[in-house]
């Protein structure tokens, strides 16, 4: 692998104080050649005043437009911060924005409660464009009936039969004192984003004792089918253990539980192809990393 090019999206350094921070990327590679990028910006990681930016390069990544859109982060008239934007192009010309919603009524709360393991009430949007990211709708409110606790965790993923997946995971809200039971899961559209199916679950233990966070799949050759990497974290032993892999596919009931690999670390990504396919296969045929 070699490095054939950078540039520069979004310098935070000629940015008000409001947006000096910008973090967690997306990519949105559109067929009209056009590249997006989605990214929270705030005065520091997951402040209660954080939002969303788009930015956009007609030059194939050399040079970078920063989007006049500003996103609502107030949902029925409660402050809200908004985090993760991913986005994927459902149709010619026709962009889907996902994010989390966070509370943020009292801006004193912290995203995550260190007593209670917690996190602050929160829901997943959608938005949609048809001019490129120029303008995006109104936020429309995804259902998650009887989950809790949910963030967005990765890409959009899209199948060649137009069948569209959103990555999130649940686990509790703010003040229950309940142990948590986290789970990852997808919201599945066969229409470009006009509706969703019910929350198809990807990974959750039986014991709850393994948390598969911050799933992040990728797409295989067969319509549905996707390959799955997890930061996975042992509750019962406090400590991270190594990143987790699953196969399957949409709309297939979970059988298996990730397996474990020899790979250290947190947030692991593959690229987003069918080759990954092969590569899990060979995988498999070998048994854990």
């Amino acid at each position: 692998m070699h490095l054939e090019a950078r540039g520069l999206i979004y310098d935070a350094a000629t940015k008000p104080d409001t947006e000096r921070i910008a973090f967690f990327t997306g990519l949105c590679p559109l067929r009209s050649g056009a590249i997006l990028c989605s990214f929270q910006v705030g005065p520091s990681k997951h402040a209660p005043s954080a939002t969303l930016r788009v930015c956009r390069s007609r030059d194939g990544g050399t040079t970078w437009q920063e989007l006049p859109h500003d996103f609502a982060t107030a949902l029925d008239g409660v402050p809200g911060s908004l985090a993760a934007g991913e986005m994927v192009e459902a149709e010619p010309g026709r962009l889907l924005l996902f994010a989390t919603w966070f509370d943020r009524s009292d801006p004193n709360r912290p995203l995550f409660d260190p007593v209670t393991e917690g996190i602050l009430h929160a829901r997943q949007l959608l938005a949609v464009s048809a001019d490129e990211g120029d303008t995006w709708s109104q936020w429309r409110v995804l259902p998650t009936p009887g989950l809790t606790g949910c963030a967005t965790t990765g890409p959009v993923l899209r199948w060649a039969d137009g069948t569209i997946a959103h990555a999130f995971e649940s686990f509790k809200e703010y003040d229950d004192p309940k142990p948590g039971h986290h789970a990852a899961w997808l919201l599945i559209s066969r229409d470009g984003g006009r509706t969703f199916d019910q929350p198809s679950r990807v990974a959750q233990h039986p014991e709850h004792r393994l948390f598969y966070w911050d799933q992040r799949l990728c797409t295989g050759a067969a319509p549905g089918e996707f390959v799955a990497l997890f930061w996975t974290h042992d509750r019962q032993e406090k400590r991270d253990r190594n990143v987790h892999f699953l196969r399957s596919s949409v709309g297939v009931p979970v059988r298996e539980l990730p397996r474990e690999t020899t790979i250290p670390g947190q947030i692991a990504a593959g690229p987003l192809s069918a080759a990954v396919t092969a590569a899990a296969v060979s995988i498999e045929s070998f048994g854990s990393l």
